[in-house]
């Protein structure tokens, strides 16, 4: 009896490491299929080796393909994907709706995540899972999904923290422990989950951007300079470069290192040309400094942005004001003046602000004077309808 209970023992033992081993090589076959490019092939065998969605492993496997390679999500309820040719990318086939025809696959991952955590509670990477999971609904989708997006931020921050709490983490789940609480301004306690993220994964550069904003909004510009300067680095896109500049620029400036403030705004307006924010705070900060040769030039790059939207002259107006260079702001205007004299929209706007700007001096009569001019100015291109005629008789009647 005894013996062929050993015998039972030793042949269930056998079965069950040919199956763990068949399910690592199935794994293993994913992983191939990734690398690949393949996702379409990779996600519809893993739905062959747990059809019915009741293996933890499987499902966090599934998970993570569906949240990282998918070509269409309706709601991160259905998925579609492909596998990828040669002249393919991912990210364009996302943007693009190209109208190719894909399968859906049904997979509700909150739904299956919460299921599973039932019959293993203890299980701490389906929490993690489903934290992440609800990081990337608040990114694509925002305020139009199935939940409330606060209700969304909260189920992500709690599984989350179940997680950490539990020895479970990754970068990304830490990063959006440290992202919850930016959301709720609360920027100190923020700071010690993205160093965390940092060290789990040294190559993550918003998980750096975002920590070098907490010690901005902390005061502590010192400790944040080398995290702004190092997601410039690793980020690809112009756009979350050249505002890791501005961050940057704004550490520097906070710390009172002009000459890199200065640096790396420029920086910034180098990687992406043009941009409001950059020259509007390079300008203050040249002014600031008395470096009118260069203010000139940057107010001349700000001016030429947008010189008929009347934020323009109005942000001019109030830069120059609180820089104390009010001659240089009246000189900026009088050369913009037989610049663009033939343009009598551009004209009207700015005597109104040199207008507005004495108005705030109480100087009345010059006030009057330059309100006059843009009333000339304005009345040979708009109707007398026109909105900012009532604006400037409201102005005059100050």
């Amino acid at each position: 009896m005894t013996l062929n209970m050993t015998r039972i023992a030793t042949i269930l033992f056998a079965l069950i490491s040919m199956l763990s081993y068949g399910q690592q090589f199935e794994f293993e076959q994913v992983d191939s299929l990734i690398e690949q490019e393949k996702y379409n092939s990779a996600f519809e065998l893993l739905n062959k080796m747990d059809p019915e969605q009741q293996d933890p492993e499987v499902v966090l496997q599934k998970t993570d393909v569906a949240l990282k390679y998918f070509v269409k999500s309706i709601s991160h309820q259905l998925f579609a994907f492909k596998d990828l040719d040669d002249d393919d990318d991912l990210l364009d086939l996302r943007e693009s709706g190209d109208g190719e025809s894909f399968s859906m696959y049904m997979f509700p991952v909150n739904e299956i995540l919460d299921t599973l955590l039932i019959q293993f509670p203890k299980k701490y990477e389906l929490n993690r899972a489903l934290g992440n999971f609800y990081y990337e609904v608040h990114l694509k989708y925002g305020q139009n999904w199935l939940m409330e997006e606060p209700e969304v931020l909260e189920l992500m921050y709690e599984n989350c923290k179940i997680a950490v709490d539990n020895g479970v983490s990754d970068y990304l789940t830490q990063y959006c422990i440290g992202y919850y609480h930016v959301l709720q301004e609360d920027y100190n306690q923020a700071i010690s989950p993205f160093l965390k993220s940092i060290e789990l994964d040294t190559t993550y550069p918003t998980s750096y951007y975002n920590l070098s904003i907490c010690y901005l909004y902390t005061d502590q510009a010192d400790k944040g300079t080398k995290y702004a300067v190092r997601s410039i680095a690793l980020y690809d896109d112009t756009s979350y470069k050249s505002d890791a500049s501005r961050v940057a620029a704004a550490l520097y400036k906070q710390a009172e290192d002009f000459d890199n403030a200065v640096k790396y705004y420029k920086l910034s307006d180098e990687i992406q040309p043009n941009n409001y924010y950059t020259i509007n705070q390079l300008l203050e900060l040249q002014l600031d400094l008395g470096l009118l040769n260069d203010a000139l030039k940057t107010a001349d790059s700000f001016f030429e942005l947008d010189p008929k939207n009347p934020r323009t002259c109005s942000d001019l107006v109030e830069i120059y004001t609180i820089t104390d260079q009010e001659q240089e702001l009246l000189d900026l205007f009088e050369r913009k003046i037989e610049e663009y004299n033939s343009d009598k929209e551009i004209i009207g706007n700015i005597y109104f602000h040199i207008g507005e700007y004495y108005r705030r001096k109480e100087e009345k009569i010059k006030a009057k004077e330059n309100f006059l001019e843009a009333k000339k100015c304005f009345g040979e291109v708009f109707e007398k309808d026109h909105y900012v005629f009532q604006i400037i008789e409201e102005a005059l009647n100050d």
